[in-house]
């Protein structure tokens, strides 16, 4: 286990600094960068700044489903065995990514267990899967997509790969997230993140529908915005069809400070909203169908969605009803927590390079939940999951 200490957070109405009164809470007193990776001054760690300025989003309701999810496949097993990373050039077309192999090699050589296998590819299904893969030294960091390991032992392929980053030293902005050129590592919900009593530490990512949500305008970045670098190449204005100048791809989202995270039903809704709140959630990629998606990992340290269901006893984001529903079930009460969310998330529209979080980069203090600590010593790769620490934060 980790040593905890006791740092402040200050409680703000409105995002008036002076309405902020302090609150004493328990965080950890130093992280491992696997768990909780880049710089403390990166765009996932920088907290919500008290002089944000927020936009409404105006996100209509997904009318195709309830919650869903963009599972990302992180393998962070630094000690397994080398294995090359095939090409393939299936794209999203929806040929089999295992059976579309160009013969070519992307990556020469990295560490995959043996005994771990994405989920099968289903007829026609083109998944994101943005992935990224931790190298022997333990802190390298290797992006791809869409990432898929053909079965225990099988071939790993994929069709694009992007400069490497150390997990303890670099920002980790850009990454396998097509649509946005963000980070598949970076912002994901990770494994133990949404179990009963944790509390997400960092900014989260969300998926939305393009066609209602993303505006497109007419500047030298259109239908992006920092720190995205791109937009899909199918954006136009009729494909980013948003009516708010500010909710391009690549917006910080957030919760306003006045928000109740009691009005919600369900502790897992609560544990995003409070992630939503105080660091907020990134844009990353069109769901190219009229739904929302959480960012989740998927790898052989786990599945969020694999345990949620066990935690929780409904699914996370599979087989859920839709946001509009009246049953008395759990799942309706998480899907209705879910578009509680959704329409209250505001654009935090001075999240600049300068401005992480709403306000001066340099400013640390005032903002709505401590810095992130220091890394643990580095001592080397890290062989299994059980060498860092998973358990929730409480």
């Amino acid at each position: 286990m980790k040593s905890i200490g006791v740092v402040a957070v200050l409680i703000c109405v409105s995002g008036a600094l002076a309405a902020c009164t302090p609150r004493a809470t328990i965080g950890p007193a130093e992280r491992d960068p696997i768990a909780w990776p880049f710089a403390a001054d990166s765009i996932w760690n920088m907290p919500i700044h008290n002089g944000a300025k927020y936009v409404d989003a105006q996100i209509g309701m997904p009318a195709a489903a309830g919650p869903t999810i963009d599972p990302e496949i992180l393998i962070l097993q630094p000690n397994a065995p080398l294995r090359p990373v095939v090409e393939n050039d299936a794209g999203w077309n929806g040929n089999p990514r295992c059976t579309s192999l160009t013969g070519e090699t992307l990556l020469a050589g990295v560490p995959v267990p043996e005994d771990f296998a994405t989920y099968p590819e289903g007829e026609g299904s083109t998944p994101n899967n943005s992935g990224a893969i931790l190298m022997q030294d333990g802190v390298t960091l290797y992006q791809t997509q869409p990432l898929h390991v053909c079965g225990a032992g099988g071939i790993v392929t994929s069709q694009y790969s992007w400069d490497t980053q150390n997990i303890r030293t670099d920002a980790g902005i850009e990454g396998s997230h097509g649509g946005s050129g963000m980070s598949a590592f970076g912002g994901s919900i990770r494994v133990g993140e949404l179990l009963p009593g944790s509390v997400i530490r960092h900014a989260i990512k969300m998926n939305f529908f393009a066609e209602r949500n993303f505006f497109y305008g007419a500047d030298e970045s259109p239908g992006y915005r920092w720190p995205a670098t791109t937009a899909d190449g199918y954006a136009s204005a009729e494909t980013y069809g948003g009516k708010v100048p500010a909710f391009e791809i690549g917006a910080l989202l957030a919760l306003k400070p006045d928000f109740d995270l009691e009005r919600l039903q369900t502790e897992p809704a609560r544990i995003i909203a409070r992630a939503a709140q105080d660091y907020g959630v990134y844009a990353v990629d069109d769901t190219a169908w009229d739904v929302f998606a959480l960012l989740v990992e998927e790898g052989p340290q786990g599945s969020v969605a694999g345990e949620f269901r066990d935690a929780y006893g409904y699914e996370l984001g599979e087989d859920t009803v839709g946001l509009d529903c009246t049953d008395p079930s759990d799942a309706c009460r998480w899907s209705q927590d879910m578009w509680t969310i959704l329409n209250n998330l505001n654009v935090v529209d001075n999240n600049a390079a300068t401005t992480i979080g709403g306000g001066p980069t340099s400013d640390t203090g005032n903002r709505r939940a401590p810095m992130a600590p220091p890394f643990i010593p580095l001592q080397g790769a890290t062989a299994t999951p059980s060498a860092f620490d998973r358990t929730p934060a409480r």
